[in-house]
């Protein structure tokens, strides 16, 4: 689909918010098509983790956001795009990976390597084992996703990171497994303020992702990963 702005509606700056895992997946293709059918266009991304992204949202540093939902939110907006799911990253051989059904309280007996605080895995990671004694195992915590893998390829631990980006990552031999519980689960989609009325300029770019979503699941194997689901908005 075709996003159409009128003559003196082609330039412009929009300003967007995205989680790392989107940034990675979604947004490269969509500010490429945008650039390209608009070049007066300006888009600019503030990459960050959700609790972030629905700051920026509620104090206007941004439209609208590539995030997630985890609670509802009056004040939010939500047209979900992506089903993602958490999943433990480990090394080969690791004893792990002879689990059948991986839990969030089953990564308690291992070294954790672990998103920090503000990103959706670790508040679910958090949430989940929060009736549990505490990892007593040395755990670190850590922005960027990257830096993670490279720790558990270094035999530090293992991570708990988003399914969606991991084709994006350098995993080499590194494997992994989705997390068996539901809370494990989440749907990346716009998420923007009911009371504020998105511009011209936005709606094109998110026609735009919208497109790219929509390619990933008619060309299975342009997918970021295996087995995410995708949902046409």
């Amino acid at each position: 689909m075709q996003a159409h702005l009128p003559v003196g509606q082609r330039r412009g700056v929009v300003i967007m918010g995205a989680l790392p895992s989107a940034s990675l997946t979604l947004v490269p293709a969509a500010l490429a098509a945008l650039r390209s059918q608009f070049p007066g266009l300006e888009a600019r991304v503030m990459e960050a983790y959700n609790d972030e992204l629905i700051t920026m949202l509620r104090t206007n540093q941004v439209e609208f956001a590539l995030a997630t939902r985890l609670d509802e939110m009056s004040d939010m907006a939500f047209e979900p795009l992506v089903e993602d799911t958490f999943c433990v990253v480990f090394p080969p051989g690791h004893p792990i990976s002879h689990l059948d059904c991986v839990t969030w309280k089953d990564l308690l007996a291992y070294e954790l390597v672990l998103l920090s605080h503000g990103s959706s895995a670790r508040s679910q990671f958090d949430k989940a084992v929060r009736t549990e004694s505490p990892p007593t195992l040395l755990h670190y915590d850590i922005t960027h996703m990257t830096t993670a893998v490279v720790l558990v390829k270094q035999g530090l631990g293992i991570a708990v990171l988003p399914k969606l980006p991991l084709n994006a990552l350098p995993m080499a031999t590194l494997q992994y497994k989705p997390l068996c519980d539901a809370t494990a689960q989440r749907s990346i989609g716009i998420l923007y303020r009911r009371d504020r009325h998105l511009s011209p300029g936005s709606r094109a770019f998110i026609q735009k992702v919208k497109d790219v979503v929509a390619a990933m699941k008619d060309c299975p194997t342009t997918q970021p990963s295996s087995n995410v689901s995708i949902t046409r908005a």
